[in-house]
């Protein structure tokens, strides 16, 4: 007796309702050769031909028609069933684990505020990581990830939600001794605001990417008390050009014109791979995805 994975057959019936490979990979934000390797996989475990590749697309087998007709359903009555036990937002309750990222915990803390104001009975409990490398979302039922480029392959699926345009500010107050930051090269022998596990600032020129390493004589794992560093003028820092708006309208920060303008960032939620995603989880990301007042769409943000 086969063993089946059903979330290679909702992949499948995705391949099938977006009619192509890669249509499905796109809606899916996965890679399209997982997606061909998966519904391979899921072929082999049935041992029959779901569908046949060509240069004109993908068309059904006679197994496969039957197979679409038959999971359809199930997965339907799958959904019905989960609207049926929890149909009001004021029904869902439980527990949620969100991880944020340092630099972005203020911003996205807010949100995640006025969604618990939506759903007072659901538990949110978030925790702050860094930059890393590794983009699993472990133990995690939803993780906010922040990067430079488009994500790895992982364990998860990732929507995105933002694109932050992001410069280097500074007070006038240590502008006025050093006035002349016009090379990033330069960044590197004066004093410069970041995190305690990231001493690097990117920046971009046409397709190639550069990083400076910089440091200073204050890191700390938080945004917030990193904006007040730069306000009191003790470095260079590094923020989305939103965040930074109000400050530099009122005078307190002014933006540093390089030679190279430093390289966007991306952010993104993401949830684990599952068929039978929780209404929780489902209703949290429900939220960011569908947010009408963006902070990063705005002129202007308090930090």
């Amino acid at each position: 007796m086969f063993s089946l994975n059903l979330n290679d057959i909702q992949l499948f019936l995705s391949v099938v309702e977006f009619n192509g490979i890669t249509a499905a990979a796109n809606h899916h934000n996965i890679n399209k050769s997982k997606v061909s390797r998966r519904i391979t996989a899921l072929e082999h475990s049935i041992g029959m031909r779901l569908i046949n590749r060509g240069t004109g697309g993908i068309k059904l087998t006679n197994d496969g028609r039957k197979f679409v007709k038959q999971y359809q359903m199930l997965f339907k009555q799958l959904a019905l069933a989960e609207e049926g036990i929890l149909d009001h937002k004021n029904q869902l309750s439980g527990k949620l684990q969100v991880s944020l990222p340092l630099n972005l915990s203020n911003i996205v803390g807010d949100l995640i505020s006025d969604f618990c104001f939506q759903y007072p009975q659901i538990e949110v409990n978030c925790e702050l990581v860094g930059q890393s490398d590794s983009f699993g979302i472990k133990d995690f039922d939803v993780a906010f990830l922040v990067n430079r480029s488009e994500l790895p392959d992982g364990d998860y699926i990732a929507r995105k939600l933002a694109t932050f345009k992001c410069g280097l500010f500074a007070s006038p107050e240590f502008l006025s001794n050093y006035p002349s930051i016009t090379q990033i090269d330069q960044l590197s022998s004066i004093p410069c605001l970041c995190t305690s596990n990231s001493q690097q600032y990117y920046f971009t020129k046409g397709k190639q990417i550069h990083s400076v390493t910089v440091s200073g004589h204050f890191y700390i794992d938080s945004s917030a008390a990193l904006l007040k560093a730069a306000l009191k003028g003790l470095g260079v820092i590094r923020l989305p050009e939103f965040v930074a708006a109000d400050k530099v309208k009122i005078g307190h920060l002014e933006p540093l014109n390089l030679d190279m303008p430093s390289q966007d960032y991306q952010l993104y939620i993401a949830y684990k791979e599952r068929v039978l995603m929780s209404a929780k989880t489902r209703a949290f990301i429900d939220f960011f995805l569908t947010l009408k007042d963006k902070p990063w769409q705005t002129k202007s943000h308090d930090d």
